[in-house]
């Protein structure tokens, strides 16, 4: 029997994106949502909140995002033999002539890319095959058996379809050698037009997060978030690497990161302020030693002083700096301990 697959979050887009939106990639942080009927593609922060609108050549429909050349395939509606390659503006920089293969041609319904073998499967609404980016038909690897495909994602070394049949829509999770994983029944309320992995739940190992692009009959599209026990799965490490735009988990390890190097490089200097200090103190034991008369110590005292004066002045500046660190992981560790305590509420 399915398993049942509920939303955990459900965010409806405002009044003002009231589109027919139809695929949708998500490069880390940002989602791109297609409207083949205006040609536009309309993109989103990970808030769900819509930042920018792109006016494009061509009734793009399904689309999704490459994470080894840092680009976009995306193909038209009204053709079922090409695909396009759109770089980070979503400007067409170049084009996939897919060759023929024994499944006759039908409109492509969903794209995804495999960053472990640097392949594209593309969904129709019979069959899912991966492609070459020469376009070449690499295999089948999905025929229907009953309903029709809305949309494919690749997570390697899986990949999930979206099938509807009848009044249901289940997301059916395969390995890539075709053997069924688990099968996932999706509520009926909602219709998947296009689904997504969430690379940001790296820390989560026992989780897949997905994003789904919905509709409703009569009302607004949705993007949902959804999660399932990984159980056995595991997941290659490619799927969670982002583009040059990194994602907030990304960002804040990478703060993290920063600190730890910024109190190391503050300790470094204090280690060399020591040997510093140290060899002023061994200067003055042998000018005692050796000085023939008081003049010749005031003058040695005078350069050891001097040495200390500047030191002091940079002790004060790396106190500064640390102290601001400190106050900035304050912050981060009260806005932690808070967002725990929302959760618990």
């Amino acid at each position: 029997m399915d398993n049942i697959l509920e939303p955990n979050v459900i965010v409806t887009l405002s009044a003002e994106c009231c589109k027919k939106y139809k695929g949708t990639a998500f490069d880390g942080q940002f989602l791109y949502l297609t409207i083949p009927q205006e040609k536009n593609i309309h993109k989103f922060n990970r808030d769900f909140t819509l930042t920018g609108c792109y006016e494009v050549n061509r009734p793009y429909s399904a689309i999704c995002y490459d994470n080894t050349e840092n680009c976009f395939w995306a193909s038209d509606e009204k053709l079922n033999n090409m695909i396009y390659k759109l770089n980070n503006n979503l400007e067409e920089i170049d084009r996939i002539k897919i060759c023929k293969c024994e499944k006759p041609s039908s409109e492509i319904v969903g794209l995804s890319y495999n960053c472990k073998t640097n392949t594209i499967f593309i969904a129709s609404m019979d069959f899912v095959a991966e492609l070459s980016k020469s376009g070449q038909v690499i295999q089948i690897l999905k025929e229907v058996n009953t309903g029709s495909f809305s949309s494919v994602l690749v997570i390697p070394p899986y990949y999930a379809v979206v099938r509807i049949c009848e009044q249901t829509q289940d997301i059916d999770i395969f390995s890539l050698d075709g053997c069924l994983i688990k099968s996932y029944n999706f509520p009926g309320s909602f219709t998947i037009e296009d689904i997504v992995f969430d690379p940001c739940s790296e820390q989560e190992k026992d989780k897949i997060n997905f994003i789904i692009l919905a509709t409703k009959r009569n009302s607004c599209p949705h993007l949902l978030k959804c999660k399932i026990e990984s159980y056995d799965m595991e997941l290659c490490k490619c799927n969670y690497k982002c583009s040059n735009k990194p994602c907030k988990c990304e960002q804040d390890k990478n703060k993290d990161e920063n600190v730890s190097d910024f109190i190391e490089s503050i300790a470094l200097v204090e280690t060399a302020l020591s040997h510093i200090l140290n060899a002023e103190g061994e200067k003055l034991q042998k000018a005692v030693k050796i000085a023939c008369n008081v003049c010749e110590l005031l003058e040695v005292n005078k350069s050891v002083n001097k040495t200390i004066t500047n030191i002091t002045f940079l002790e004060q500046i790396l106190y500064a700096k640390l102290q601001a660190v400190c106050c900035l992981q304050s912050e981060k560790c009260h806005d932690e301990e808070c967002d725990c305590q929302c959760k618990k509420k």
